[in-house]
């Protein structure tokens, strides 16, 4: 259909013609049709029509979002200028030029060679071409960034790069579009420890959440370690983490992180999510029967100072028998 309607346009020229083979192609969600018609609109192409830059819009967008490049620019440019009847927004402009970007092969290749150059050993190669995707805003290269700058080998990072880059890359990779539940976690250490020197713990609080709303156990043990500490966290986080028990249920949200940490599948979080489950439930136990055991301890001490006392009294009731009787 869409090239029949391709054909009657541009060989033919009939335009009349091309539209209703566009229009049934695009109602079977053609994303070339819903180009084609998106461009008619758009130029005031279509008979009988103005210009309607909102109508061809939106046959752009529908076309963008079944992966047609031309019409992601289009949709691109026009969030980033506006028209008659739409505001600029930039930031999904830049969405959909990072979509295109992302796209592009190159940007493939630029990875690969960072990561040939990480398994050489050639770590000037590695780092300029994980800084080169990492500042186009793709997370893994960001991610990857900040391992090398954490590692800094061969002193690269701290030679050549005067701001934290580790700190950076990071923090960029924890709040993209695809963010790394492993940078959040990093940032929440961040955070937590004031490694720029002021700790912020409502700052790794949000980052440790983000990371175990993606079921990441050591998000979800560091936030449990946390609530131990005393650090209140508040309800709309526990929503968020599909924890439904109020947030002054200490001891309750405890066995619920823990039990989420053990059974996340992870065998490396299994023991040590285990145990501090067993610790906190042998301790709400006690804490919920202390006094009881506290009473039974005592009337257990109680009870073998009388069976004491009594062996002992018997013991010598016998010994004074057998004197009397020598």
């Amino acid at each position: 259909m869409t090239a029949l309607g391709w054909y009657y346009l541009n060989i033919e020229r009939k335009i009349d013609i091309a539209i209703p083979y566009f229009e049934m192609a695009d109602a079977m969600n053609d994303k070339d049709a819903a180009h084609n018609l998106g461009f008619l609109y758009q130029h005031g192409m279509y008979p009988d029509h103005p210009v309607d830059r909102a109508k061809g819009f939106e046959y752009h967008l529908k076309a963008a979002a079944a992966g047609h490049i031309e019409s992601s620019i289009t949709v691109a440019t026009t969030f980033n200028e506006g028209h008659e009847s739409m505001q600029r927004n930039s930031y999904h402009a830049m969405l959909w030029a990072r979509y295109i970007a992302f796209l592009n092969p190159e940007l493939g290749i630029v990875l690969r060679k960072g990561l040939d150059g990480y398994f050489d050993g050639d770590w000037s190669a590695a780092f300029v071409y994980y800084i080169m995707a990492a500042e186009t805003g793709l997370e893994v290269a960001q991610y990857n960034m900040a391992y090398l700058c954490e590692e800094n080998f061969d002193g690269l990072a701290s030679s050549f790069i005067t701001n934290e880059c580790t700190w950076k890359y990071y923090n960029l990779s924890s709040i993209g579009e695809n963010p790394y539940p492993e940078s959040q976690i990093k940032m929440g250490d961040y955070h937590y420890y004031g490694c720029l020197g002021q700790q912020d713990i409502p700052a790794a609080v949000e980052m440790y959440s983000r990371a175990a709303a993606a079921n990441e156990p050591q998000a979800l043990f560091n936030l449990a370690y946390l609530v131990e500490e005393g650090v209140n966290i508040n309800q709309s986080t526990l929503t968020k983490l599909k924890i439904n028990i109020p947030s002054g249920n200490k001891t309750g949200i405890l066995v619920k992180m823990y039990q989420r940490c053990r059974d996340s599948g992870r065998d490396e979080s299994y023991l040590p999510c285990g145990l501090a489950l067993i610790r906190i439930q042998f301790l709400d136990t006690y804490n919920r029967f202390k006094t009881i055991m506290k009473l039974s301890s005592a009337l257990g001490i109680t009870a073998v100072f009388m069976v004491t006392l009594l062996s002992i009294g018997h013991h010598l009731k016998n010994r004074e028998q057998i004197v009397e009787t020598v």
